[in-house]
């Protein structure tokens, strides 16, 4: 199986994750729950409990990945700072800098997927919780944290990729 296909199953496999946990623990939670986090990561925000609050993330997460999905089939408009220079190159030398790029959009939606998911399993924990578990800010952090590496390294290796690319191309039509 294609990289591609592999982050599409996960990316599939963590919103129907988000939905399971998200029904699982409804039913459980107290009348009312945390719907917001400050820096600290302490709630500053209470809600009373009721599915359209409660079940938010997972619809959003939903979305998100859905967009992402469909946004698959129409690489040549992701922005990238060589976007209109491979738009103009023979599909066979575009192709592998989009097929890159979708990797990356996909790996980029399981991050998200895997930040809703957690949220959702804070708002629980701190629901149940006398008193709040300091280390879930740092979690939240951490995961935040890795987004700017992570767009950091797709971006230098899509540099490499359409130097590459365009360095076949050159030479391909000697």
């Amino acid at each position: 199986m294609s990289r591609t296909k592999g982050l599409i199953w996960l990316n599939l496999a963590l919103v129907i994750v988000a939905w399971l946990l998200a029904f699982w623990i409804y039913d459980g939670l107290p009348e009312r729950f945390p719907a917001h986090f400050d820096l600290k990561g302490e709630p500053d925000r209470w809600t009373d409990k009721n599915p359209f609050e409660f079940f938010l993330l997972p619809s959003v997460s939903t979305l998100i990945i859905t967009l992402i999905l469909i946004l698959l089939r129409y690489p040549e408009y992701y922005n990238f700072p060589q976007k209109m220079e491979v738009r103009e190159w023979p599909r066979e030398y575009s192709q592998p800098v989009y097929e890159y790029l979708k990797q990356a959009v996909l790996t980029i939606g399981v991050l998200l997927s895997l930040m809703f998911i957690y949220i959702q399993c804070m708002i629980n924990e701190t629901a149940h919780s006398t008193r709040l578990n300091n280390s879930n800010i740092w979690v939240m952090i951490a995961i935040t944290a890795i987004w700017l590496p992570i767009t950091i390294y797709f971006v230098l290796q899509i540099s490499k990729i359409v130097k590459k690319q365009r360095f076949k191309l050159e030479n391909d039509g000697k």
